[in-house]
């Protein structure tokens, strides 16, 4: 962090690189906090076009003239997955936009992808290879040897740091649904932290790309859990009835991305010291919710069927 605020502050170009969610926002964010500047952060996408850059361009050197601010910085997200990049080039290594000099106090940060190739079955690679980006693990665009010069080596995380990452997320959650009661429910913070780490390591393993899930997952199934907490169950009693939100949110978040034999072991894996197998109480929700749903005459209740609904 210390090495990335000398950057941006002696005018260096800065151009994160590493696999998607593995904390480059959130270390922008925090540096910007603690370094007490304004922020405006910027998702680039495929349709971003330079018409988009100048507007934000404008409206963030408007917004720093207006209220006098002393610095800001614009972060750009996933830059190279714009084909407009000579834009972003100029905007982040020269400074300007349109030969227009930007103003010196307004930072410009960039973050990217990387630019590595999937591993394919035989039957996959045919059907994807008229399509030249989906060789890649994400859908994005070379970098201009200009800005290679510039890019900082994010990498990912270590396991020991995802973990760390899971079980502030899951503190954070905890305090969340429960405010005036977080320390009564901290005991239930080691099972889902160990239980979320053990799926992100069984996809990243199995599915054998260590850019398959990230931090957003981690956030994901921490939201659904969340959002089924608020819930209340009149069937269940409060502690039985946390353990099912977890049991959903990781069914939804990892299990339903598996095929039939590496859910065997992944349930395997996640069900120990749980009494009940894993797959065995999803199953019991999927029929519980599905059996609320009419089913017209002629539709066999398959499981492919009831996974959809659910």
């Amino acid at each position: 962090m210390v090495a990335i605020a000398q950057q941006i502050r002696s005018d260096t170009p800065v151009i994160l690189m590493g696999e998607t969610g593995c904390g480059k926002t959130s270390l922008i964010k925090c540096l910007a906090k603690v370094a007490n500047v304004k922020l405006e952060a910027v998702d680039v996408h495929g349709g971003f076009t330079r018409t988009d850059i100048r507007q934000i361009v404008r409206d963030c050197t408007e917004q720093f003239n207006m209220q006098g601010l002393k610095e800001m910085w614009i972060f750009l997200d996933e830059i190279n997955t714009s084909p407009d990049l000579g834009w972003f080039k100029e905007l982040i290594c020269n400074h300007t936009i349109d030969g227009i000099n930007i103003p010196k106090a307004v930072k410009i940060i960039g973050a990217c992808n990387p630019y590595r190739r999937r591993r394919f079955d035989g039957h996959v690679k045919e059907s994807v290879s008229k399509d030249p980006l989906s060789q890649y693990v994400y859908r994005v665009f070379p970098l201009p040897e200009t800005m290679k010069e510039y890019v900082w080596q994010f990498g990912r995380l270590s396991n020991l740091d995802e973990k760390q990452y899971i079980l502030e997320m899951t503190k954070k959650t905890i305090a969340r649904l429960y405010p005036k009661k977080s320390q009564k429910w901290s005991s239930s913070i080691p099972s889902i932290v160990r239980k979320i780490s053990i799926s992100q390591n069984f996809l990243r393993k199995n599915l054998q790309d260590k850019a398959i899930v990230s931090l957003r997952d981690v956030a994901r199934c921490l939201s659904t859990y969340s959002w089924l907490r608020r819930r209340s169950s009149k069937t269940y009693a409060v502690s039985n009835w946390s353990g099912k939100c977890l049991t959903i949110a990781l069914g939804l978040c990892y299990y339903f991305k598996l095929n039939k034999k590496e859910r065997e072991d992944y349930n395997k894996v996640i069900s120990s010291n749980w009494g009940t197998p894993f797959d065995r109480q999803l199953q019991e929700e999927i029929d519980t919710l599905c059996n609320c749903f009419e089913i017209p005459s002629g539709v066999a209740r398959n499981q492919a069927l009831k996974e959809n609904l659910f």
